[in-house]
């Protein structure tokens, strides 16, 4: 198990106002607005009130697959499973996605981001388009950051927490980091289609979401251009940011 601790970075760069900002809105929203899904066996057993803000607000493929409630594709991306999911993503979310706005600009990263979150759960909608599973999460929209930041930054380093036998950190090249994690979306998300062997879907990990999200992050990176920064090194004198 791997997880990224910061990033190592040879600029001191602007301030990422929409990176806080969409911190502040998933933090926001999962502690003001979003109700706890209880633990319970059956979808049946949640009490309706629940129920009926997550059909709401959460992406269910078989309705996108009828073209209702699109509105959701865009507000499920701030709706999270609980703290670790919520921690997991912001964590990568407060790692990357200041390097990627610096390069694209303000707005421009505004757009890539939620590009990046539609375009994911359109993915999980093809692969799986009669489920009635709530998706939701950022994780597509990070996804699309992830993969900027590869084609951006592609001699950047990033801090890894590994926990393998023994604890330790370790730095390694981003573009192997977030390589691996694709790779690792693409097998989990092959096996879950081979393992459920229908097209209803089990709740847990949206592979194909993310698959999704860093493919149009690889394509909308080109489209919407950016500032990359193809340094010598980048592991020299620089300032850390991350945990």
């Amino acid at each position: 198990m791997f997880l990224p601790i910061g990033d190592v970075e040879d600029e001191v760069l602007d301030t990422p106002f929409v990176t806080f900002a969409l911190l502040a809105a998933n933090i926001l929203v999962f502690v003001l607005l979003q109700p706890t899904i209880p633990a319970v066996q059956s979808i049946t057993q949640i009490p309706p009130e629940i129920k009926d803000f997550y059909d709401a607000w959460s992406v269910v493929p078989a309705r996108i697959s009828e073209g209702d409630n699109l509105i959701s594709l865009l507000s499920a991306m701030f709706l999270h499973g609980g703290w670790l999911h919520l921690g997991s993503n912001m964590l990568y979310l407060w790692i990357f996605g200041d390097n990627v706005e610096h390069a694209f600009g303000h707005l421009r990263f505004l757009l890539f981001y939620l590009a990046c979150g539609v375009a994911a759960s359109a993915i999980q909608v093809a692969f799986l388009p009669s489920s009635t599973i709530w998706n939701l999460g950022a994780s597509g929209a990070i996804a699309g950051v992830l993969a900027a930041y590869m084609i951006l930054f592609p001699k950047a380093w990033v801090n890894l927490l590994v926990i393998f036998f023994r604890v330790s950190i370790t730095r390694v090249r981003a573009v192997w980091m977030i390589g691996l994690w694709f790779v690792m979306q693409l097998i989990s998300g092959g096996s879950e289609l081979l393992a459920s062997g229908n097209e209803t879907g089990e709740g847990g990990v949206a592979y194909w979401a993310h698959v999704g999200g860093f493919l149009a992050g690889l394509v909308l990176v080109f489209l919407l251009g950016g500032r990359a920064n193809r340094g010598p090194d980048m592991a020299g004198d620089a300032t850390h940011r991350g945990i």
